[in-house]
């Protein structure tokens, strides 16, 4: 589904798949509540898909 809405909105991506593009993002202890929410998910995504 994220590759859809990738695909959907942005002309100039560089070849190759998501697991190619994309890379785990690191929180840190001064990231909000809401900030680690949305990095989980992300992660989560790429957890799924790319290991």
């Amino acid at each position: 589904m994220i590759i859809l809405m990738l695909q959907g909105c942005a002309k100039d991506l560089p070849a190759g798949d998501f697991c190619n593009l994309y890379s785990p993002i690191y929180m840190t202890d001064t990231d909000s509540e809401l900030t680690k929410k949305q990095i989980d998910k992300n992660n989560v995504i790429w957890f799924e898909m790319c290991r």
